[in-house]
């Protein structure tokens, strides 16, 4: 990363190199967070987007349970340089099989990403 900074020098202004190094701070952390989800078999990724703005990681899309959805979470709060985790991933409704308790579960988890 101290290459990448070294050759943001050439730009015109301190805001111009800030701004391009933390852009590039934003890319390599969502690389990260991609990378752990990935990683375990549990998560279905290509459900799920990533953001990352300042450290501050937004998941969206849907998961299968109540669980994967806390699951995703704990794996990205372990991610060095994540500052805080908003899970705006949403329980598929359209799995059978689901009972009142994991409705109940999705829309309280819901509630609570919101309330934060």
């Amino acid at each position: 990363m101290k290459i990448i900074k070294a050759e943001l020098q050439a730009f015109d202004t301190k805001e111009q190199v800030q701004e391009t190094a933390n852009n590039l701070d934003n890319l390599l952390l969502k690389q990260k967070v991609l990378i752990a989800l990935s990683s375990d078999k549990e998560i279905e990724l290509t459900n799920i987007s990533v953001s990352v703005e300042d450290g501050a990681v937004t998941l969206t899309g849907w998961v299968r349970s109540f669980e994967k959805a806390k699951l995703c979470k704990s794996k990205v709060k372990e991610i060095h340089g994540v500052k805080s985790v908003l899970n705006r991933t949403t329980i598929n409704d359209n799995l059978k099989g689901m009972g009142k308790r994991q409705e109940i579960q999705s829309s309280i988890y819901s509630l609570h990403n919101l309330c934060l």
